[in-house]
Order: structure tokens, then C-alpha cells, then sequence
């Protein structure tokens, strides 16, 4: 039976992490471990965690890390990563909320498709007092899709396709063995995402298996609604461009590894170099546009280099031309094209 290690990761989530954790260690999958991984909270998180795992029947499937220093949602997901023993990670942070089936339907369409590197699937979204206010998030993908990794696509098109929404993530546990520890990276979604369309394919299943909670302390880009300070709101918004601009780098470490390991081809690894210097150039010019601060020279310059590196896209193109549109508009209209949900 193949092993499941739910990769929890808590931090200053003390109104939110018993239902989390509960929903954690109450999977219907009988080989599951839970993996509780704090990053150094300061109110009473971790007083929680050690009641619950205390307190439920199901508390023994918990092994939780030792007290750590805050040190980012990286390095805490490295040495959670470095401490499961499943086969298959199921990423969980403790303001969500998981059904009780998430993880054995998760397990098993990686046992039927050997193929599929990480699977996602639909998610609801919830608010603070865990009401629903999105049945949906995914309302694009109604049915089952994979998405098979291809090297000679451009760097518009680098996901090809495939999700990429960390509280939902489950990956297959060999794309944490087989390359070395996250170094430049935001969070862990993207770079597993972008490793599984390396080494094979990301598949996504309709079934709503995640309450992703949005309670407006989130790290995602689809929690930062407050536009109450303008300014602030596009440049916390810029700041992720920024972040996934550098993280780049993360992609370029792991397009090498997967070359001198032997996975993937020169020929394929060229490919890659030459898609990951696009998206660079995408993300780079989409801070440019809602930096408040942006000169015209700074922003042309970013925008020419999106074409040059992604000649051949049309969807470049335009991509380039709803940027120009965002960067000489209005506040409000920066505010609201910028929205994860709109």
C-alpha cells in the first residue's frame, strides 16, 4: 500500500489549527503520517497542536518536528520534507481544512498513473468563520486533465496548462528525493509543479478536497484584498512578481539537475534554459507593471525583453499589450485587474 506523509505546516494559526490538524489526522487512507512542522509561532499554535495530538484517537499518525526558529516557509518544508518516510507528499497548511477522502483519492490516481509527478485538485474557499464563499476555485476545469511537461514551448506557456495551487498540492514523494533542497523559491508549489512537468506530468481531479481559507493574513496573492492604502496593495502585488522573478533561478538548479541525472536530454535541457529566461522575463515585467514607482524607461525595457525572449508567442503579444494597458491605467483599475478572483 503506498505511504502518504501530509506535509503540515503551521505558523501564528492558533484560531485555525485544531479544525486543520483534526481534518489531518482523520484521513480515511490507512497508511498516512502527519507531519507537523511549526514555524516558530509566538501565540498559542503550538499549545494547540500538542492538545490535539494529545487528546485524538488518531494523535499517534503525528510526528511533530522540534521547536524551530521562524525561518520561512522554504526552509520549514525542507526539513519537513527530510523528515517523511510516505511515498506520495500531501502539502497541507493549518488554516485549511481537508475532507476526510483527500489523501486516498490523491493515492490513487498516483498508483494508477505511474506517469503523474503531482496531482491538484478543486478547492472551496472559505472565510474566517469557515463559511464558504466560493464553491469553486478551479470553475475552469470541470473534468479530469493531465498535463504532460514538454521542452519546446515558450516561456509564456511554462506551466503548459497545469494548476498550480499550493493548498491543494500532492506530490510524488521522488521529486523532493531527486533533486537537491528548494533554495530560491517562494513557496514549494511552483518549483514541485514545475519538477513534476520535468520528470512527467501533473494531473488534476474535479473532487473539491481542500477548504482553502482566506482570512486576509494569507501569503497568496489571492488573499490581498485590503485596498484600503492603494499604493501598499500594488506593491505587495508587485512583490510576488518579484519573488517568482528570482525564484527562476530555482527552476534553472533543478532543469540541471534533471539533466546531469540523466532525466532529461541536452537537447530538452536547452529547451528548458530558454523557457525559464521567458518566464523570467514575464514575471519581471508583471512587477514592473503594478510597482507604483515604475519609470517608463524601466517598464519599456521589461517589456521588450518579454518579446524577445518569447518572439514566436502570440499570447506573449498580448500579454505584453494587457500589461501596457495595467501600467498606464488607473489605480483602481491596477487594483482590480490584479485580484486573483474579479
Amino acid at each position: 500500500m503506498t505511504k502518504a506523509s501530509i506535509i503540515f505546516l503551521s505558523y501564528q494559526h492558533e484560531q485555525f489549527i485544531a479544525e486543520a490538524l483534526v481534518s489531518a489526522l482523520e484521513q480515511d487512507h490507512p497508511d498516512v503520517e502527519v507531519i507537523v512542522a511549526d514555524d516558530g509561532s509566538t501565540d498559542r499554535t503550538k499549545e494547540i497542536i500538542n492538545e490535539v495530538v494529545r487528546s485524538h484517537p488518531a494523535g499517534h499518525r503525528a510526528k511533530i518536528l522540534p521547536d524551530a526558529p521562524n525561518m520561512g516557509i522554504v526552509a520549514n518544508w525542507n526539513r519537513a520534507v527530510a523528515a517523511a518516510t510516505g511515498d506520495v507528499l500531501v502539502a497541507m497548511a493549518s488554516d485549511d481544512i481537508a475532507t476526510p477522502d483527500r489523501v486516498s483519492k490523491v493515492v490513487c490516481i498516483f498508483d494508477s498513473a505511474p506517469e503523474v509527478m503531482a496531482v491538484f485538485s478543486q478547492v472551496s474557499l472559505i472565510d474566517a468563520e469557515g463559511r464558504i464563499f466560493m464553491e469553486s476555485f478551479e470553475r475552469h476545469r470541470p473534468t479530469y486533465a493531465k498535463f504532460v511537461g514538454l521542452g519546446g514551448v515558450a516561456g509564456i506557456h511554462f506551466w503548459q496548462g497545469a494548476p498550480v495551487l499550493g493548498a491543494c498540492g500532492c506530490y510524488r514523494a521522488v521529486l523532493a528525493r531527486d533533486f537537491p533542497p528548494l533554495v530560491e523559491a517562494l513557496s514549494e508549489d511552483q518549483p514541485f509543479v514545475y519538477r513534476a512537468l520535468l520528470c512527467g506530468a501533473v494531473a488534476y481531479i474535479p473532487d473539491r478536497l481542500v477548504f482553502w481559507r482566506w482570512h486576509g493574513r494569507n501569503a497568496s496573492l489571492g488573499s490581498m484584498t485590503d485596498e484600503l492604502c492603494p499604493d501598499d496593495a500594488l506593491r505587495r502585488r508587485a512583490g510576488l512578481f518579484f519573488g517568482r522573478y528570482l525564484a527562476c533561478s530555482q527552476y534553472a538548479r533543478d532543469a540541471e539537475a534533471a539533466f546531469l541525472e540523466g532525466s532529461i536530454t541536452r537537447s530538452r535541457y536547452e529547451q528548458e534554459v530558454a523557457k525559464i529566461a521567458g518566464v523570467r522575463a514575464i514575471e519581471l515585467l508583471g512587477g514592473r507593471t503594478l510597482q507604483p514607482e515604475t519609470s517608463c524607461a524601466a517598464w519599456v525595457g521589461a517589456a521588450l525583453d518579454v518579446l524577445l525572449r518569447n518572439v514566436t508567442s502570440l499570447a506573449a503579444w498580448a500579454y505584453v499589450a494587457r500589461s501596457f494597458i495595467k501600467y498606464v491605467a488607473p489605480v483602481k483599475f491596477k487594483l482590480l485587474k490584479s485580484r486573483a478572483i474579479r
